[in-house]
């Protein structure tokens, strides 16, 4: 969805450019997208009885003031008298509303952006992933199938693509679904091992494409990569990312468990628990995306390193690497934190959030500008 919302900005932005040199040509007005806030999904702790919850991070207009705002907690509950629900996953913004998967509610939140009142709620089976095609949300339902949503009248229909569906991402006109059998552990995960390719046009599956072992996350860079996080069997089959090509061509990249592109570079935390103690280490390494070298410009782990990340993101127009994370290896019942790095890993920002954080949101708002 950040690619979107990335493309169109440049978009205008480039006719402002253009407008601004000629100066014969009356003002003319202009809309343009601007990130005013950040939302993060706290997962909160189902069998602790312990619901999902929304923090929201006011962002500033500047460089210097961007990551300063005001952090305001449950702000859900708050607009609308009543729970999050249990196991929110994700949530993205299409047109002017923001959609919220909560899996073990069994549906997906419509909300207003700007209050986070609820407009409507779509019912589908234990959604893990949402995402969009700026037409269209589509999400992976545990249940083996991809369900898409009509914006404007919330009609459903559904295709089957595989066991435990757990991420979805767009790019080169279609919808990549990782497959991760996530259920059949004793058998390997024999029914996983690949990403399911969708076209956007027909909504059909056109092919599988074989990757490793239990495939979660995924993300897409601005040449159309996509990279998947194969899980392994969290024991004797450690996590790797792969790189899926355009041409559906399948690269092993490095070791990790958590990934973010931002433009054309790949950032792969790759995180070590020692469940005994908690205590967990992380190792950071950037990629060109189409080369798959080695970035040397890398600054993580010098000082501030989140302490057990669950995820990362980054914002819209792709200045930072933002790392959702848990106190400890075990610190699925206390509050988590959100940590801020610029794109060479210098550490700017740490906040203090709900219990389990799992993901972030930018709600875009829209100015006029005259030129």
């Amino acid at each position: 969805m950040k690619k979107t919302f990335k493309i169109a900005a440049l978009s205008l932005l480039a006719g402002i450019t253009l407008a601004s040199c000629s100066d014969n040509e009356d003002p003319k007005k202009y809309v343009v997208p601007v990130q005013k806030e950040m939302i993060v999904l706290n997962q909160g702790n189902y069998y602790g009885g312990v619901e999902g919850t929304l923090d929201r991070l006011e962002l500033g207009n500047t460089a210097n003031n961007f990551w300063e705002g005001t952090l305001t907690s449950s702000v859900f509950k708050a607009a609308n008298g009543q729970s999050l629900g249990d196991s929110p996953q994700n949530g993205v913004m299409c047109g002017s509303k923001l959609y919220v998967s909560v899996y073990a509610s069994n549906l997906v939140w419509v909300l207003n952006p700007s209050t986070k009142k609820i407009i409507a709620s779509v019912s589908t089976t234990e959604p893990e992933w949402v995402t969009t095609d700026g037409k269209n949300i589509y999400v992976a339902n545990n249940n083996g199938f991809v369900t898409r949503i009509d914006t404007a009248t919330y009609a459903k229909d559904s295709i089957k693509v595989g066991p435990n569906p757990a991420c979805l991402v767009v790019a080169n006109k279609h919808l990549y679904a990782s497959i991760s059998d996530g259920y059949n552990s004793a058998n390997g995960y024999a029914n996983g091992k690949k990403v399911a390719k969708i076209d956007l046009q027909t909504f059909k599956k056109t092919k599988d494409i074989p990757v490793g072992i239990n495939p979660g996350r995924m993300d897409v860079d601005n040449a159309g990569n996509v990279f998947v996080v194969c899980m392994g069997n969290y024991g004797t089959i450690a996590p790797e990312v792969q790189r899926i090509s355009k041409s559906d061509k399948v690269d092993k990249v490095a070791a990790g468990n958590h990934i973010v592109c931002l433009r054309n570079l790949l950032y792969v935390f790759d995180s070590q628990t020692n469940w005994s103690t908690g205590e967990v280490k992380t190792k950071v390494k950037i990629f060109n995306g189409s080369t798959l070298k080695e970035d040397s410009n890398n600054h993580f782990e010098e000082r501030e390193m989140a302490p057990a990340p669950t995820g990362l993101f980054t914002d819209l127009n792709e200045k930072y690497v933002i790392v959702t994370s848990d106190p400890d290896g075990k610190g699925f019942n206390k509050p988590g934190f959100v940590y801020i790095y610029s794109s060479e890993g210098s550490f700017l920002k740490k906040l203090n959030v709900g219990i389990h954080p799992y993901s972030v949101i930018f709600p875009i708002s829209y100015v006029t500008m005259v030129i």
